[in-house]
C-alpha cells in the first residue's frame, strides 16, 4: 500500500490521486502520510487479529461439537486423558483467552482512533508501537497453539470419523 512520490518542477509533492502539498512544508507533510500508512498497516493487522479470534471461537465450538459427538468412541483411559485435555484447551481459549486477547485488541484500536483524532504530534506512537508488536507476539502465540492442537485433535479423532 505504498503511494509514490515525486516532486515536479513547481516544487510540489504529488501524492496519488494527484493530490498536491506545497513544499515548503515537505518535511512534516511526508512524514504525516508516511504515518499515516504505518499507522493505517497497523489497523489492517489489528482488524486481520480480530477476524482470526472470531474464526477461532467459530472453530473452537466446531470442535466442541465433534468432541461431544465422538467422545463416547473412546473408552481406554489414555483416550479419556486427551479428551480431557482437549476439553480443558477448549474451555480455557473459548471462555477465557481469547475473550482476553480480543478486549486487548480493542483497547488497541481505541488507543489508535484516538492519537489519530488528537492534535499533539502523535507523542505515544511509539508506545502504540510497543504494545502492537506485543499484541502481535500474543496473536502469534495462539494461533501457533490453535494449530497445533487443531492438528493433534483431528489425528486423535481420525479413527472414528
Amino acid at each position: 500500500m505504498s503511494a509514490l512520490l515525486h516532486i515536479n518542477c513547481n516544487q510540489t509533492l504529488l501524492y496519488p490521486k494527484h493530490k498536491s502539498i506545497p513544499m515548503k512544508n515537505e518535511k512534516s507533510h511526508l512524514e504525516e502520510h508516511l504515518l499515516q500508512s504505518g499507522l493505517e498497516d497497523l489497523h489492517q493487522e489489528s482488524k486481520t487479529w480480530l477476524s482470526e479470534i472470531e474464526f477461532w471461537n467459530i472453530e473452537l465450538a466446531f470442535f466442541q461439537k465433534l468432541l461431544d459427538k465422538y467422545a463416547s468412541h473412546f473408552h481406554n483411559i489414555e483416550d479419556k486423558k486427551k479428551i480431557d485435555q482437549f476439553q480443558n484447551f477448549m474451555t480455557y481459549y473459548s471462555g477465557e483467552l481469547l475473550h482476553e486477547i480480543k478486549k486487548e485488541v480493542r483497547q488497541h484500536e481505541k488507543f489508535l482512533a484516538s492519537q489519530l483524532s488528537s492534535n499533539d504530534n502523535r507523542i505515544n506512537e511509539q508506545s502504540y508501537r510497543v504494545d502492537h508488536e506485543t499484541l502481535n507476539q500474543k496473536v502469534a502465540g495462539i494461533r501457533k497453539q490453535t494449530v497445533e492442537e487443531k492438528g493433534r485433535f483431528f489425528k486423535f479423532l481420525a479413527p472414528v470419523l
